[in-house]
């Protein structure tokens, strides 16, 4: 197994070169060409195939990542997993937020957040993680001086739930050479994803508004 990383800092935990590299490289070719998703929950017991490639493909990522190499932070009981994968090129950024369960009357965070690079596999510059992991576990402003966690190809980053988002990406390989990753957050009880394919998660009432 890869190296594993205990960054100085609490809640978080740096994964790298874990993944097995033929499932990751074909979660990046369907993510990257069907751009940001969000999928249905991904109940552990349910070992049918799925009828889309693309999710099957993270789905079997998601399970080797999970149960085969980092199963020692599962927990006695738990449903699942939340997945949906973010593209980013050359330009773009993703605003700060929680993952949260978009259609509870409350804040519900999962058990753990999880974060795969999938891609590019060359080097991009900026697009880099970043966790407010030393705060109160649900401050909503963003850190001044934040953990960074830089791209990096076949990293895994796991944390507890924490106000995170990630800088633009400010130069890429080539425009085929997207930065791809997959959010696969573990669930003890299931939700119903409120994003679908080609939405980004939605604003939910009791979030307080970014100012």
């Amino acid at each position: 197994m890869g190296d594993c990383t205990i960054e100085p800092l609490p809640n978080v935990l740096i994964f790298d070169d874990i993944c097995d590299i033929s499932l990751l490289d074909k979660a990046y070719t369907y993510a990257k060409q069907r751009g940001t998703a969000s999928y249905d929950f991904y109940h552990k017991d349910n070992s049918s195939p799925d009828k889309d490639p693309c999710f099957q493909s993270m789905k079997d990522l998601v399970y080797d990542v999970w149960v085969n190499k980092i199963n020692f932070l599962l927990p006695k009981s738990y449903s699942g997993w939340e997945i949906w994968h973010n593209r980013m090129d050359a330009g773009d950024d993703l605003p700060y937020h929680i993952d949260v369960d978009e259609k509870a009357d409350k804040m519900s965070t999962p058990y753990l957040s999880c974060v795969i690079y999938l891609g590019s596999n060359k080097s991009i510059k900026g697009g880099s993680l970043n966790l407010n992991a030393t705060s109160a576990e649900h401050s909503i402003k963003p850190e001044k001086t934040p953990l960074i966690v830089p791209f990096r190809y076949n990293r895994v980053i796991i944390f507890k739930a924490c106000v995170h988002w990630v800088s633009p990406v400010r130069e890429l390989p080539s425009s085929d050479d997207p930065r791809v990753s997959l959010s696969c957050p573990l669930w003890e009880e299931a939700i119903e994803p409120i994003a679908k394919h080609g939405e980004h998660h939605t604003e939910v009432s009791w979030l307080p508004k970014k100012t």
